[in-house]
């Protein structure tokens, strides 16, 4: 199958999404959430054979990553990191394959930790820093290994104390003995994991939380831990109330 149909099959999800959250259709979201996830995958491990479709692979997740962190794809700093991701694909063009898959599974298996990585790595991690979006990512073990500036300001705690905390000391073990545990267990199974709650508190009011879940592997696809994008959509996204009411505790 052609990458470009892959991606007009997943905006096509995507849009029936919407409209099955919008007359929540349970069913239907997770149907087409379930969908879009093995679709994403498939999109991410496409093998590209040129400069053109690995540029087409590369906008497709810019967006995806605009749209989570609520700053527009056409921003001077989205449109940075495109240039230089176009100069780097043109620089590598011709290469053999070997490297640039030696440099993905590497990315792939350090999560956001990309000290270790190329510095064209680090300008994605540096990209990320400086948003607004809740990244985080967890060990085997549930315990934090890496938290973005955004999540550590959302919690008032400095972003270094973060690493080797247990997520119950964020959440409570009441929050995940009872949602948060059983989304982590099987997103570390292999199955990408996205849900939506209401969070309650005296600084914030009444939030309506997107939480997605992104299995980090090694390259032998052994689970290393979890990647965990939170959004807030309480202002401006169609409400997947019926979701959220169901994640109430």
């Amino acid at each position: 199958m052609r990458l470009s149909s892959l991606i007009d099959e997943y905006k096509a999800c995507e849009k029936a999404l919407y409209r099955a959250i919008r007359s929540e259709q349970v069913a239907a979201i997770r149907e087409y959430d379930i969908r879009m996830n093995w679709l994403r995958n498939v999109i991410r491990d496409f093998s590209a054979p040129s400069t053109a479709e690995r540029m087409l692979q590369v906008s497709f997740f810019l967006e995806a990553v605009s749209q989570a962190s609520d700053i527009s794809p056409h921003s001077a700093l989205f449109a940075d990191v495109r240039a230089v991701i176009e100069r780097y694909l043109a620089e590598t063009r011709g290469q053999n394959a070997p490297e640039t898959s030696e440099t993905i599974s590497t990315v792939r298996a350090n999560g956001p930790e990309l000290v270790r990585a190329p510095d064209r790595h680090r300008d994605i991690t540096a990209m990320i820093e400086s948003t607004d979006l809740r990244v985080s990512a967890f060990d085997r073990n549930f315990r934090y290994t890496y938290t973005s500036p955004a999540n550590s300001r959302f919690h008032d705690i400095p972003q270094d104390a973060f690493r080797g905390k247990h997520v119950t000391e964020m959440i409570g073990e009441d929050r995940f003995e009872k949602r948060a545990k059983a989304y982590f267990e099987k997103c570390l199974s292999g199955e990408d994991q996205c849900y939506y709650y209401y969070l309650d508190s005296e600084k914030r009011g009444r939030q309506l939380l997107e939480c997605r879940m992104l299995r980090q592997a090694d390259t032998n696809d052994k689970a290393l831990g979890a990647l965990i994008v939170m959004r807030d959509l309480t202002d401006g996204f169609a409400d997947p109330v019926k979701s959220a009411e169901e994640n109430r505790i």
